[in-house]
């Protein structure tokens, strides 16, 4: 194998792979989807967790893109980095849906005291997908390092 300064889509070093074709699959389908919700968000009168879900997706989205160009030049390292923002994007979604009276807080900058922590959060998820042993979740660290804060 070669080793070059920028892959391209003929040539990334991990192209082929199931999880990442995986991954290359989900992408257009979600960006696509995306384009057609964000028309529809100019021309309704959106609820509060509608307008939280229509910032937070895109964010989801763009993190995606940027962990997906990481894995083609090769830096797996920034590309796992991102998976925590991305996975924190997709749980607080979720429990914003579930979690009503959570979204004024969420609008108002979502004071830390407020905040369900990360293992909550993951917890929510796992439960919201009929996942009952969440014992993992409770083993997460709460918050990001603080040199990545």
């Amino acid at each position: 194998m070669t080793i070059e300064a920028v892959y391209l889509p003929h040539n990334e070093p991990y192209i082929g792979r199931p999880q990442l074709l995986a991954f290359d699959k989900a992408i257009p389908p979600a960006m696509r989807l995306n384009i057609a919700v964000a028309a529809r968000t100019f021309a309704v009168k959106m609820s509060d967790q509608q307008a939280v879900v229509s910032e937070i997706v895109p964010q989801g989205i763009s993190v995606a893109l940027s962990v997906r160009e990481l894995i083609r030049q090769g830096y797996l390292f920034s590309a796992t980095i991102l998976l925590r923002p991305l996975l924190e994007r997709t749980a607080v979604v979720f429990y914003l849906i579930d979690t009503p009276v959570a979204v004024d807080a969420w609008h108002k900058g979502w004071p830390r005291g407020e905040q369900p922590s990360l293992p909550k959060l993951i917890e929510h998820l796992m439960l919201r997908a009929g996942n009952e042993d969440t014992l993992g979740a409770r083993f997460l660290p709460n918050h990001a390092p603080k040199d990545a804060e």
